[in-house]
């Protein structure tokens, strides 16, 4: 069963009857990030221990579990990107699942990585996506995603970021409708 999009889908939540009941589900992929943000407690996947993360058994029995609860909607917060090499693969698996259980899915993402390609998939797929921006300027998005003290001066991001957003609005984005 694939979930309708809202209207509304910003608001997603605010659409829903209150059952008094677990509705909503926040299920992290790895840390990888490419970013250097220095209020980023996940650090970039730099500490990430790779025999602890969730294998895809562990997502399926999960996000099943939290269907037979009740659970209609999941977020994947911005622990690590979603939509970059290491982790688009899985991100859209879980994406898929939860779409095929009638679930929608709020995703932080950086923005970057969203291709063409990737946001026809999107759109299509029962999603929000919240984008990271301190602020259109580019060349000073990039200070807010670079950590001096650690090294990492990131260049770039905001302008693929600006055009990831470019690429969303013509898909349609913000201008969906049921």
């Amino acid at each position: 069963m694939k979930t309708e999009i809202s209207e509304r889908s910003v608001q997603h939540g605010l659409e829903r009857p209150n059952t008094g009941r677990l509705q909503t589900l926040w299920v992290e992929v790895p840390g990888y990030c490419n970013l250097a943000c220095s209020y980023c407690y996940a650090c970039g996947g730099e500490k990430l221990d790779v025999e602890r993360l969730l294998k895809w058994e562990q997502y399926l029995e999960i996000l099943n579990q939290a269907k037979t609860l009740g659970v209609n909607s999941v977020g994947i917060p911005g622990a690590g990107e979603p939509f970059n090499k290491p982790n688009c693969k899985l991100a859209l698996r879980l994406i898929n699942l939860c779409a095929d259980l009638g679930m929608f899915v709020t995703i932080f993402t950086t923005g970057q990585f969203i291709t063409t390609s990737l946001a026809d998939e999107l759109y299509n797929l029962p999603v929000e996506l919240m984008i990271k921006g301190n602020t259109l300027k580019p060349e000073l998005q990039d200070k807010f995603v670079s950590d001096p003290i650690r090294g990492r001066i990131i260049t770039g991001y905001g302008e693929e970021r600006n055009k990831a957003i470019d690429r969303l609005m013509v898909r349609g984005f913000n201008n969906r409708r049921e």
